[in-house]
């Protein structure tokens, strides 16, 4: 439905007034966010709204001038301004702190910071900020379950990027509860997505699509087509995971289309890149390069989507890598390290350092297939090491050593058909009594099972069980070295040769992240509820 002029000027007049209230309300942001002509619209009323607001006596008015701060903090998160919504708020909130008002507009004002601080990857804020808007809320007399479904569904979100899933979980239960008391279905609809993102997260994906498609139900019921979009993203995601990659790319195909139309293109980028992780996990390398491209070059500088740039770099990436253009993959992990880095998201750095590791044994593999010399630094170590071992055995040409060691046996050149590759380790030989000397033979093959390395996950991806829309670093076990002419394998990484690889480094520092993530998570939450 597109509105009249006069009806648009009208609805985002009042919407920065603050009169425009409840699903009304809710329906006018959906647009604003879709709709480049309401978009413009609502710039212009603020423009010309907001000197006024600040030019209210607020001992007169300061109802009006409180609702007309927070409409405007709202409206320029949503456009993408969060630094400005900030500052917006903390004049809201010096009005809030007026004994004339009660704790539930102190709590609006704690709410709508947390969302802002959400928006800037805050997370520790937001979650401390709506915890305090909620203790608010619940000694106030005044009722405001509303607020109290909106500040739980939000604050979920806060623990799931924490990995606290129950804690998430316990908030969306209670959010649930107070929307369907209301029967206010647009909340329940926010619910049932958190409900899907959080089981997705933790692994059960058949639950998640189940609640993301009660979601879309919802969201198509009150005509809100922009989250229908992103629920169709989220859908497209956990169908690859549970490996329909083709009803993937049918589901993603769809939400482009429904985000394109509205004009939505952030999100829209948000799902091109879902498609870029799909095609790069299904063989489709070059188009994943080109779509992970176009994802960066429409999300630009967002700060508020820092999480979707990061994971962005990480695909064109693994498409490069998957090319052989090293260089130029290497400069993509290291962006989205940087960009992880802002948001302090240990997991989705460790993310990148998996990637570069995977990088730097793909080359190290290569350049020995190349027989490609070795670092300088590996090459010192093994002359260092080679010149210890001169000094400790006698030469083998019957010349005197200074070592005190014995000469080591010289086996006779094996005749017959080749040794047989041992796979993985031998048993030794048994010994005890009245078991006969073993006598020197061909190695025999070890038979068993190889164990499959796990899956490499992505930054904010769950584990992967089918489907990983990352396909670089799947595959733990490099190819061994082939055997010199005197059926020894050549050395091919550092640590043989005394040094240390930059795959070891990355995976040391991967490890150092786990443990921080764990610390974070679990310790630190404990320290501040005993302060």
């Amino acid at each position: 439905m597109r509105l009249s002029d006069d009806a648009l000027h009208l609805l985002a007049a009042e919407y920065v007034v603050g009169t425009l209230r409840g699903r009304a309300r809710r329906r006018f942001e959906s647009m604003a966010r879709a709709d480049r002509r309401v978009e413009s619209v609502l710039r212009h009323w603020e423009a010309e709204l907001t000197p006024l607001a600040s030019a209210l006596d607020l001992a007169a008015a300061p109802e009006l001038a409180l609702r007309a701060y927070l409409a405007e903090a709202w409206a320029r998160m949503y456009l993408g301004e969060v630094r400005k919504a900030i500052a917006v708020l903390d004049s809201a909130r010096e009005i809030a702190e007026k004994p004339s008002f009660t704790d539930v507009d102190r709590a609006q004002v704690l709410y709508h910071l947390g969302c802002c601080r959400i928006k800037l990857n805050s997370f520790a804020t937001a979650q401390a900020l709506y915890t305090q808007a909620l203790e608010l809320v619940e000694r106030s007399p005044v009722p405001a379950d509303r607020l109290r479904s909106h500040i739980l569904e939000w604050r979920s979100r806060c623990y799931r990027q924490a990995r606290d899933y129950q804690a998430a979980k316990e908030d969306v239960e209670r959010a649930l509860e107070l929307a369907e008391g209301l029967n206010d279905r647009h909340t329940m609809a926010h619910v049932y997505f958190q409900y899907s993102l959080i089981a997705e997260r933790t692994g059960n994906w058949v639950q998640a699509r189940s609640y993301a498609e009660k979601a879309k139900s919802i969201y198509e019921e009150v005509r809100d087509e922009a989250n229908v979009g992103k629920l169709l993203n989220e859908m497209g995601a956990l169908n690859h995971q549970l490996g329909r990659s083709e009803e993937a790319i049918g589901y993603l195909k769809q939400s482009f289309k429904v985000l394109l139309d509205l004009g939505d293109d952030t999100n829209a980028a948000r799902v091109i890149n879902s498609l870029a992780r799909v095609h790069l996990a299904t063989g489709s390398i070059e188009l994943a390069e080109s779509q992970a491209r176009e994802a960066l070059a429409m999300l630009g500088d967002r700060v508020d989507h820092l999480d979707e740039i990061g994971n962005a770099q990480l695909v064109l990436g693994g498409s490069l890598l998957e090319q052989g253009r090293y260089d130029e993959a290497a400069e993509y992990f290291a962006a989205a390290e940087a960009t992880f880095d802002k948001q302090s998201a240990v997991s989705q750095r460790a993310a990148a350092w998996m990637a570069q590791g995977d990088l730097a044994g793909r080359q190290s593999i290569e350049d020995a297939s190349k027989g490609a010399p070795m670092p300088a630094s590996a090459a010192e170590s093994a002359k260092s090491t080679s010149a210890a071992d001169s000094a400790e055995t006698p030469a083998a040409s019957g010349g005197s050593g200074t070592g005190a060691g014995p000469t080591p046996m010289i086996a006779p050149a094996q005749t017959g058909p080749p040794a047989p590759t041992v796979i993985g380790p031998i048993a030794p030989p048994a010994t005890g009594p009245g078991v006969p000397a073993p006598t020197p033979g061909p190695a025999q093959a070890q038979i068993g099972p190889t164990v499959a390395p796990p899956l490499n996950t992505g930054g904010n991806l769950p584990a992967q069980t089918a489907g990983p829309l990352s396909t670089f670093g799947t595959d733990g076990r490099a190819p061994q070295p082939a055997e010199d002419a005197d059926g020894s394998a050549a050395a091919t990484n550092d640590d043989d040769n005394g040094g240390v690889s930059t795959l070891r480094v990355l995976q040391i520092l991967a490890g150092i992240a786990l443990v921080g993530s764990v610390f974070y998570v679990y310790v630190r939450p404990r320290l501040f509820e005993r302060k």
